[in-house]
């Protein structure tokens, strides 16, 4: 049973963060000096590459729109090229200075906006017209459950240190 809990938060923890990429959601830098590895003994965040993020989002779509062998292969090599390249945005906006966060912010939004709109237009190609229909309606499913917040099974945090 505490498998089953552990490989569904893996899940979890992997779907969100393909929901995340899916919706071209910009990640912001941790504050100066976070970035160590986790505490000796914690269970610190696990690393997702970018192959399980693709691979993830194949498995969904597999699932979902029944893919053929065929298409589950070019999805597969669209939903690579789509992480590593929405990946390379984001490093590339970190790396920039705060000045001007704003405007590029902006261009980020626009770069992945294009960059999904692109996946969107190759997977017309690949799937049948019903499949795309399907995965049109699902992908703006999980959108709006994302902008939303409409998560009710994550259970609440652990309170703050020292109580309320």
């Amino acid at each position: 049973m505490q498998q089953q809990k552990t490989n569904a938060t893996t899940t979890f923890r992997v779907v969100a963060t393909t929901l995340l990429v899916l919706i071209s959601t910009i990640i912001y830098a941790q504050p100066p000096g976070a970035d160590g590895p986790p505490p000796a003994g914690s269970n610190g965040p696990q690393t997702i590459t970018p192959d399980e993020i693709a691979e993830t989002q194949t498995s969904w779509m597999k699932k979902k729109l029944r893919l053929t062998k065929e298409q589950i292969a070019e999805v597969k090599k669209i939903n690579k090229e789509y992480v590593n390249r929405a990946l390379e945005y984001q490093s590339a906006e970190k790396s920039q200075t705060t000045a001007g966060a704003g405007s590029r912010e902006n261009k980020l939004k626009d770069k992945m906006a294009e960059l999904d709109k692109d996946r969107d237009n190759r997977f017309k190609n690949i799937l049948t017209d019903k499949q795309f229909k399907i995965y049109l309606k699902k992908k703006g499913y999980l959108e709006e459950s994302i902008s939303t917040g409409a998560n009710q099974e994550m259970p609440p945090g652990p309170p703050p240190p020292g109580g309320f």
